[in-house]
């Protein structure tokens, strides 16, 4: 029946869409309205099947003239404005169906082509630098067929998490590695992550991360590239906001062992696991293989013994504070014994960490009774002094 009506959609529709039950039902309504038998009329429920995705990629064989559609109907892309044309209802009727054999089948190798194909966008989204960009990133598709996973899912993002992408663009140097961010993306498709968990990993672990930076995330992305077990380890804790959680503490902690503040950095860790509430020593084997992958200056034998002791810690009977004291008396204790000077700075820093920490009350009671201790003995012993010299004088 002839169309009365545009649609709008907000993201993606069909094979590797954002799919939102809206967005669905009003593709599936407009691909009904245009199209007459022998074709089945598509049900209007919101969800996108292989019924939904073959009848996109039917029209835009037939009416758009693609060599072979992607079952995808974008934002203000060309799909979208084909479906919103009056005359596609003609058109369509007019050619045949997609025949059997032109219906998508898993592919072993694709054509460089297909790899290297930047989906439509809704204009105006991307700078013209941008998109320069985006072109580069996606010839790296066209180097080795077995990256066809990663590019399901810089799809997805390209399309449906603008933000996401346009952070990824500016990181200093990403079109020289780009490559290996790509295949770290592989990993982690290979390990089990969804391309939308892959994007939902990116937004979390950069809304909760107080130091984290783009950069740093996508330095991460590069290690699952090289070593894809540290991927399978990550998918292994299950949920994505517990992943994100780990990658967030192994950051922040990054800050602390880059100064060489051991303990504090461990502390980090200590107190992310804790609030994640997941099986104590399969995340801490997740963050050691993570910490010595992402610092590998960090790793000596004091820092694998604080990790072994942190494995086998209760987690009820301690605490981040009792983490950082543990490893800051150790490195004293070491430095005395080697050096022959105790370290007093590293006692006040410590101090200093407690007075910011839930340990204040007790570093308040600390300070108080070392003042106290300081003015009535040291009060006693300045007039005993004086009356011994007055004396001998």
């Amino acid at each position: 029946m002839p169309i009365n009506r545009s649609v709008n959609i907000l993201r993606s529709v069909g094979a590797r869409g954002a799919n939102s039950k809206t967005d669905v039902a009003a593709i599936q309504q407009q691909l009904n309205d245009l199209m007459n038998p022998p074709r089945t009329y598509l049900k209007v429920d919101g969800v996108s099947g292989n019924k939904t995705e073959t009848a996109i990629r039917d029209f835009q064989r037939s009416v758009l003239g693609f060599r072979r559609g992607d079952g995808r109907v974008d934002p203000g892309g060309k799909t979208l404005a084909g479906l919103n044309n009056p005359m596609s209802e003609g058109k369509w009727a007019g050619m045949s169906m997609m025949p059997a054999d032109a219906q998508p089948t898993p592919q072993t190798g694709p054509d460089s082509s297909d790899l290297t194909r930047v989906p439509d966008v809704p204009p105006g989204v991307y700078t013209a630098s941008e998109l320069g960009k985006i072109e580069t990133l996606y010839a790296h598709f066209a180097k080795a067929h077995q990256r066809k996973e990663g590019k399901d899912t810089l799809d997805n993002m390209v399309i449906n998490e603008f933000q996401i992408i346009k952070n990824l663009l500016a990181v200093p140097g990403i079109l020289q590695y780009g490559g290996e961010f790509i295949d770290g993306v592989v990993a982690m498709k290979r390990a089990g992550f969804s391309g939308r968990e892959i994007a939902t990993l990116f937004k979390t672990v950069m809304t909760n991360s107080k130091g984290a930076t783009f950069d740093e995330l996508v330095q991460i992305f590069r290690l699952f590239s090289k070593n894809p077990r540290l991927a399978s380890t990550l998918k292994a804790l299950g949920r994505v906001a517990i992943v994100a959680g780990v990658i967030v503490c192994v950051i922040e902690a990054g800050n602390h062992f880059r100064k060489g503040d051991i303990g504090p950095g461990m502390a980090e860790i200590y107190a992310a696991l804790m609030g994640a509430m997941i099986p104590w020593a399969a995340a801490m084997n997740a963050v050691q293989g993570l910490v010595y992958a992402y610092y590998p200056n960090v790793k000596d034998p004091y820092v694998d013994a604080t990790f072994k002791l942190m494995i086998a810690l209760d987690p009820i009977g301690a605490g981040k504070n009792a983490v950082d004291t543990g490893w800051t008396l150790i490195k004293t204790v070491i430095i005395a014994a080697s050096t022959g000077k105790y370290p007093l700075h590293e006692i006040e820093n410590l101090a200093n960490r407690m007075r910011n920490s839930p340990l204040k009350p007790f570093t308040d009671l600390g300070d108080d009774l070392g003042d106290f201790m300081a003015q009535s003995w040291g009060i006693s012993c300045f007039g005993s002094t004086i009356s011994c010299a007055a004396t001998d004088l």
